[in-house]
């Protein structure tokens, strides 16, 4: 079984049918939907409050328990997590919460990452799809 972790703009795109990626992503989520599919704590925060933002409370309520209902995990930044984060956003001229992502995927062994940011690029180990 394969992991992926999910970022934001993937979520976003999936659940807001407006997005320029909407039928891309939700393709994807359907290829990988058996697999294991993991967020942050911080990724679901985010994500919520861009969907209430973007398009409103009706579809960031829907986000928030398809998130807390579905198969995805919710995993949570320990201490260690949270300082190597920190150090790659001193290193890095992304946002702090893309380093979460990238501390986290590195703690967990996850390579693969469902996104349309291009600011993981630049992170070799990191396998970005949809491509």
């Amino acid at each position: 079984m394969d992991r992926y972790f999910l970022d934001t703009s993937f979520l976003i795109a999936f659940f807001d049918s407006g997005d320029e990626h909407h039928e891309k992503s939700r393709e994807l989520m359907k290829e990988i939907k058996s697999e294991e599919l993991v967020i942050s704590d911080q990724i679901f925060s985010e994500t919520v409050n861009t969907a209430f933002s973007k398009v409103g409370y009706k579809t960031a309520r829907d986000c928030s328990r398809y998130l807390r209902k579905s198969q995805i995990k919710i995993m949570y930044l320990n201490e260690p997590g949270f300082q190597k984060a920190c150090k790659l956003f001193r290193e890095n001229e992304i946002s702090f919460t893309d380093c979460s992502i990238i501390s986290a995927m590195n703690l967990l062994g996850i390579e693969k990452l469902a996104t349309f940011d291009n600011d993981f690029e630049k992170f070799q180990k990191t396998e970005i799809i949809p491509e």
